[in-house]
């Protein structure tokens, strides 16, 4: 999907690479890449730990799960820690886990809604 043309190379920072794609209907699709050093089971078991995220990225002020839907799907809620520029930011969003036939493993994350969390408006 990185190889269609529509896909840009945005940043490039510390084994991070984030990818663009402003050719979509509604907003911009966005996607980053990471390597991880670490049995693979290891890595992805990490990525639905929520006690992991809060230690590597210490812009979180609260994550959790807002319901399980089984079989490696949840949905959660995010808030991120506002700054003197900008105000804090939260969110749902929808987290699959799929173990691909090759032994890979496939986590996807998207923003969602949900009836518990009320819209933000400003």
């Amino acid at each position: 999907m990185i190889d269609d043309e529509n896909w840009s190379l945005n940043k490039d920072k510390d084994m991070i690479k984030f990818y663009k794609n402003p050719n979509v209907e509604e907003g911009m699709l966005i996607k980053r890449l990471t390597t991880v050093n670490a049995p693979i089971e290891d890595a992805a078991s990490s990525l639905f730990s929520y006690e992991f995220i809060k230690k590597i990225m210490d812009k979180i002020e609260d994550i959790h799960t807002i319901e399980d839907l089984g079989e490696d799907i949840e949905i959660g809620y995010q808030k991120l820690k506002g700054n003197m520029l900008v105000s804090s930011r939260d969110f749902c969003f929808c987290k699959c886990r799929f173990d691909l036939k090759n032994g890979d493993i496939c986590i996807m994350q998207a923003s969602t809604e949900h009836d518990s969390v009320s819209e933000t408006t400003k």
